[in-house]
């Protein structure tokens, strides 16, 4: 657990250089895979850190009591614990796409390519176009929160 709370306190900014050196030395500069293997790694300790101490406090009777009716490890997990553990998961998701969404210092530095480019990376010094990327930037996360506040109202009953 101490290696992904490392993981958390390094920001992805730091670790651009030797990241761009090493995808150089691997021909995956200037590809979308050197863009979704840094997301994935920068993003796996924040789930680690928030989804097993969730998946701690469910009841152990509630697994149980699935378990003598006959259900296997994996009926148990598909039918209790998953549907339980929707918060916390629709968290790990908006968190992760929020940090996605808004990072464009590693699509500037490992795409150079025009027909690679994603929205962020395409904003130049006109103000007029950045303030309207960043409107546009904005409305998913705004959409996906307005339709996912019912849940989070709600709680977990």
């Amino acid at each position: 657990m101490s290696m992904f709370l490392t993981g958390i306190m390094i920001p992805m900014q730091a670790t651009l250089l030797p990241l761009m050196v090493m995808f150089k030395n691997a021909h995956i500069l200037n590809t979308y895979f050197s863009l979704i293997l840094p997301y994935i790694a920068f993003q796996t300790p924040i789930a680690v850190f928030i989804l097993p101490g969730f998946m701690r406090s469910i009841p152990h009777e509630i697994e149980e009591s699935a378990h003598i009716d006959g259900a296997s490890i994996y009926r148990i997990f598909r039918s209790v614990t998953l549907p339980i553990s929707i918060l916390p998961i629709m968290t790990v998701c908006i968190l992760t796409f929020i940090n996605i969404w808004n990072e464009c210092i590693t699509a500037a530095t490992f795409i150079s390519s025009e027909k690679l480019n994603t929205l962020v990376s395409q904003c130049s010094v006109n103000y007029s176009n950045i303030s309207a990327f960043l409107v546009m930037g904005a409305l998913p996360v705004i959409i996906i929160f307005w339709s996912v506040r019912k849940d989070y109202g709600s709680g977990s009953s």
